[in-house]
């Protein structure tokens, strides 16, 4: 058991008054002349009693908007299936950082923005044969048959339906949580062309998670691939990409989609998982003092992934789940989150705010930690403790004590007549028992 001998609260608010060397979501506390203290036999324990903080920060952010996408150069390649392929462009995408507040449409139309830049500066705005087929959601809805109220694609604006509820049909539920990519390749009846492609790696932090995507490791293509890039699978995040041949065939009939000239046909590109309007449920309080908390070294991965697992020393000393607006903790109604120390003495502590792979919280520009509204505030319970008692991992009940072996047990030791000691089995009394009889005197 554990004995509380002085406790007091340490109340925290980085808003105004911070070191130079402090921003709105980190502080740095030099106790100076009141540091925290305990005995020898004695440990320091820090608990978060209350924590807020505004959520300063967009969906979509630095942490998950970038991507990769491969364009390629120019006119079809003369050759082979299989062979060299460095005739594509990478080109370095990255999404609106905006908020889409679980709607879709919001995620689909960055999504597109981006898209679209990334397919012009690839193809070096001359040779535009890949082109987004559907910039906004209300188009790609009604393509796809989510709804029968959609507006027509003859219309030049269409209005937003971020705020209707869409209704899909059952032949269509596959797409109801996937993205779909549809370009447009406007020569196809030039040849046969490599597809761009999406990727979606780990170095360049978690779109693979909004679009639904595969994560990739290595951001640089295999050098061969066939027509279909089957085996290029490892190297971009979505299904491989596929032409409709009916450019109708997969999606449910309409009038207002009339087939498109024999020159055009539409490349689909779909992720095989279901996106994701944020990619953050909790954020984390960290310390810099060593204390006795593990966790797996994924909560300091950052942009990286070892795929190889391990346990370490953890400097989190608690988590809160992330609200739309506001960050909110409130212990004895929430979890109780606390750290034991394994030093005897505290003069300077720093606590961080951090995400759950130790990446600082996103910023809108650089000064927004320091001039603009990043702050959070945060009570904190100092406990100076002793364990008392048992220790919970003592036994109650003492083992079985071993026998005493006969050459040492405690007994009677009988001497036969003249004071000469008895040696044989069949001594009464006898204390050992070697094999020999005893002496004995006529």
């Amino acid at each position: 058991m554990t004995e509380v001998i002085d406790s007091y609260n340490f109340f925290i608010n980085t808003d105004r008054n911070q070191n130079s060397d402090a921003a709105g979501d980190n502080a740095h506390l030099n106790l100076g002349l009141q540091p925290i203290t305990c005995g020898d036999d004695e440990f320091i324990r820090l608990s978060v009693q209350m924590f807020a903080m505004r959520r300063s920060w967009t969906d979509i952010n630095s942490t998950n908007a970038k991507f990769n996408v491969f364009v390629p150069e120019g006119p079809p390649p003369q050759h082979e299936p299989g062979m060299n392929i460095t005739f594509r462009n990478k080109v370095e995408a990255e999404l609106p950082h905006i908020d889409t507040t679980g709607d879709a449409a919001s995620l689909y139309e960055a999504f597109m923005i981006a898209l679209e830049e990334a397919l012009k500066e690839g193809q070096n705005n001359n040779h535009q044969r890949f082109k987004v087929k559907f910039k906004t959601f209300a188009q790609y809805a009604q393509y796809m048959g989510m709804t029968d109220e959609m507006p027509s694609l003859k219309e030049e604006n269409p209005p937003s339906f971020a705020a209707k509820t869409l209704t899909f049909k059952n032949k269509l539920q596959k797409y109801k949580e996937n993205f779909c990519v549809i370009l447009e390749d406007t020569k196809f009846n030039e040849g046969l062309q490599y597809p761009p492609l999406i990727q979606c790696p780990i170095s360049k932090g978690d779109s693979y998670l909004l679009f639904g995507g595969r994560r990739v490791y290595d951001e640089t293509l295999p050098e061969k691939e066939d027509t279909a890039g089957g085996n290029l699978q490892e190297g971009y995040s979505h299904k491989t990409p596929v032409y409709i041949e009916d450019d109708r065939s997969i999606f449910p009939e309409s009038e207002q989609n009339p087939r498109m000239d024999t020159n055009h046909k539409l490349l689909l590109l779909e992720f095989p998982y279901n996106f994701s309007y944020e990619t953050q449920k909790m954020i984390y309080i960290t310390t810099s003092q060593v204390n006795n908390n593990i966790a797996t070294d994924s909560f300091t991965a950052g942009s990286s992934d070892t795929r190889k697992g391990s346990i370490e020393s953890s400097q989190i000393m608690a988590a809160v789940k992330m609200q739309h607006d506001y960050l909110e903790y409130t212990a004895g109604t929430d979890h109780n989150y606390f750290v034991n120390f394994t030093t005897k003495q505290a003069n300077l502590i720093k606590f961080s705010i951090v995400d759950c792979f130790g990446r600082r919280l996103p910023l809108a520009d650089k000064d927004q930690a320091h001039l603009g509204n990043r702050s959070f505030e945060m009570c904190v319970r100092v406990d100076r403790c002793r364990r008392v008692g048992k220790h919970p991992y003592d036994l109650e009940t003492k083992p079985t004590p071993k026998p005493t072996p006969p050459r040492l047990a405690n007994g009677p030791a009988n001497t036969l007549r003249h004071g000469i000691p008895g040696f044989g089995l069949n001594v009464p009394g006898q204390m050992y028992g070697d094999g020999y009889k005893p002496v004995f005197e006529n």
